[in-house]
């Protein structure tokens, strides 16, 4: 809107860089009245929610999980199902063992599992902990993790099963590990989709792009 009858249009006055939605007004006051009256939409809400998640961590009831100071960059995820979508569409191929997630399976049902003896150094791996079937840590975990690192085959681990487990000692800081995702739905909280990526690095993808423009869920 111009804010004087002398004032002239220029280049200045377009979003030609990354064009905002127009908002009607009766909305814009919705929004002003909703985050006003709303206490838990602050500006610093990501952050507190990662604070409380290291700390549900470190502080785990049940079980006892170390090394994932080694992983400073820390981006929200909507469960542990974008975590391994964002993988499928960063690496292509994921190498999957058998009895892991039947989302793989749903995703190919012709997928080929990988085994100890067959890690391909093309690709990368994908390996839940606790690891479905058993209940636990997969019992061949350190050999698969040595195994990779050998090889120079980068592995990200699922932990969407943590919210729920007892008796497990976990280290996440094997150098083989590049990414672990956290999601707190089997804990109960599913229809919040919700959790945490640890990364040793910046990724590229979906997930890295929806923190950095802040495009995550405030629920």
């Amino acid at each position: 809107m111009k804010d004087s009858s002398e004032r002239q249009y220029t280049a200045e006055w377009l979003q030609h860089e990354r064009p905002q939605p127009m908002y009607d007004h009766d909305i814009n006051k919705f929004y002003d009245r909703f985050y006003h009256d709303n206490p838990v939409h602050t500006h610093d809400l990501d952050e507190q929610f990662k604070i409380k998640f290291i700390d549900f961590m470190n502080n785990h009831q049940f079980s006892t999980f170390s090394g994932l100071d080694a992983f400073p960059r820390l981006d929200i995820i909507n469960g542990c199902t974008q975590f391994i979508d964002d993988l499928y569409q960063r690496c292509g191929k994921l190498q999957i063992f058998e009895n892991d997630y039947k989302y793989h399976w749903r995703l190919n049902p012709l997928i080929q599992y990988t085994t100890l003896d067959t890690l391909d150094p093309s690709g990368e791996v994908l390996i839940a902990m606790p690891f479905p079937y058993f209940g636990d840590v997969h019992p061949q975990m350190s050999e698969i993790l040595d195994t990779c690192y050998e090889l120079d085959i980068p592995v990200h681990i699922d932990g969407a099963w943590i919210s729920c487990i007892r008796d497990i000692e976990f280290n996440f800081d094997h150098p083989a590990v590049q990414t672990v995702g956290i999601s707190l739905s089997k804990g109960g909280m599913g229809g919040n989709r919700i959790g945490v990526r640890f990364a040793r690095s910046r990724p590229e993808g979906s997930v890295s792009i929806m923190n950095e423009f802040n495009m995550n869920s405030q629920a």
